[in-house]
């Protein structure tokens, strides 16, 4: 049981990830994806837009996300060579493999470099959408997904009337919930030529930035918050009818060869600020879950802060010790926590559920430990005991807890 686990406000944002791209005829596709088509809930279509993609669009179809100039080039097309009807678009999204949350970092940013079409001669119409947004599919049947997103719409992208639309789904036991609101942009026009869009996500609220380097108040937050790790997408697209603000009808699908408009993406980037709790482990208990969820390449960082503790009030007059535990006394006996180490060390361990019998992987911690971690999980810690009383009461008479800090980067 964690009992003193509320994350230490900190306020450094650490660069985790930084997105550049190769000039090539493609994007990195160890690193981008795009939806494909599926039967049912279909991905790769929304609005009236498909999104290209090299299986669905195989060469020499334009299915895919070319790098002119070190910057991924997002195309919207009017002409969809799939609909031979010609009723759809034909656009396109890159989205992360990876993904990233709120178990793993106290704050999450996704922030891209973009040069929207507003001016010359590549200039879009009103009636399409460019994107930055995270996002992660919880479930295809119920439809159940959480997103944060920072939509663009050229009906509302020039002079003093620009608009943003910000727009959170939450899941929640089962049934998803929307938060949509459409505010204006603080510094108006702010949108033209490159511009750094930014969304920064906490248990605290979301917040939406333009060039934060410039206008650092957010112009929009959001107190409710998805919980799930979620990728970083962009995308380009034409919505339906039924979406009034972004929808323009005088923008319609057209025959080969079509109008196509590009969304520049320069870079994207992943900033965190890393986790630290207090936990409170108590002497009397078994294995007790931190919260904390770490995957291999995890830096885990643990110390001893405070409090006492005892494995066994009837060794050393009852004397009580920090998390390093009793020197007098090696284990060496099987059904302990981890043999070899101190009686009334503090030890942890990675994964979904301890056993609690002494045959977990478990790992020293005592007053101090720094490692990388080789598995994926959540991270446990326990005192170096007799867990299920083999050799006398085990841990009902143990006295105390202690405290630590831990921090997950």
């Amino acid at each position: 049981m964690k009992t003193a686990t509320k994350p230490e406000t900190k306020t450094h944002w650490v660069l985790l990830e930084n997105f550049t791209f190769t000039d090539g005829t493609d994007v990195d596709r160890t690193v981008w994806e795009s939806p494909q088509w599926q039967q049912y809930n279909n991905p790769d279509f929304f609005g009236q837009t498909n999104i290209r993609n090299p299986v669905d669009y195989p060469a020499p179809k334009p299915g895919y996300v070319p790098v002119i100039n070190n910057a991924a080039q997002l195309y919207l097309s009017t002409n969809d060579p799939n609909n031979p009807n010609n009723t759809t678009f034909l656009g396109a999204q890159i989205g992360t493999k990876k993904k990233w949350g709120l178990a793993s970092y106290n704050s999450v940013a996704f922030e891209a470099e973009v040069v929207l079409p507003i001016s010359g001669s590549g200039a879009a119409p009103g009636g399409v959408v460019a994107a930055l947004f995270a996002y992660n599919l919880i479930s295809s049947s119920p439809f159940l997904h959480d997103e944060i997103d920072f939509e663009i719409s050229s009906n509302y992208w020039q002079d003093s009337g620009e608009q943003i639309n910000t727009n959170v789904y939450v899941v929640t036991d089962g049934s998803m919930n929307n938060f949509d609101q459409v505010v204006s942009t603080p510094t108006p026009p702010s949108l033209s030529g490159t511009v750094v869009l930014r969304i920064e996500w906490s248990e605290e609220g979301v917040k939406w930035y333009i060039n934060k380097d410039k206008n650092p108040t957010p112009f929009y937050t959001e107190t409710n918050v998805p919980q799930s790790d979620m990728s970083l997408v962009l995308n380009f697209w034409v919505p339906a009818s039924g979406w009034g603000w972004a929808y323009n009808a005088n923008l319609q699908p057209t025959a080969a060869p079509g109008t196509t408009w590009a969304y520049q993406v320069n870079w994207a980037k992943v900033w965190v600020i890393e986790k630290t709790m207090n936990v409170t482990v108590e002497a009397n208990q078994t294995w007790q879950n931190t919260g904390l969820t770490v995957v291999p390449g995890d830096t885990i960082s643990i110390n001893y802060q405070t409090n006492l503790w005892t494995a066994d009030p009837n060794t050393d007059q009852g004397k009580l010790y920090d998390a390093a535990g009793f020197s007098g006394i090696i284990v060496d006996q099987p059904g302990y926590t981890l043999l070899g180490a101190n009686m009334g060390a503090l030890c942890g361990f990675i994964g979904e559920q301890p056993v609690g019998d002494g045959s977990d992987n478990a790992f020293l911690v005592g007053d101090a430990y720094n490692g990388t971690s080789q598995e994926s999980g959540q991270l446990w810690l326990c005192i170096n005991d007799d867990l299920k009383g083999l050799y006398g009461a085990g841990l009902r008479d143990n006295i105390g807890s202690v405290t630590v800090t831990v921090e997950v980067s």
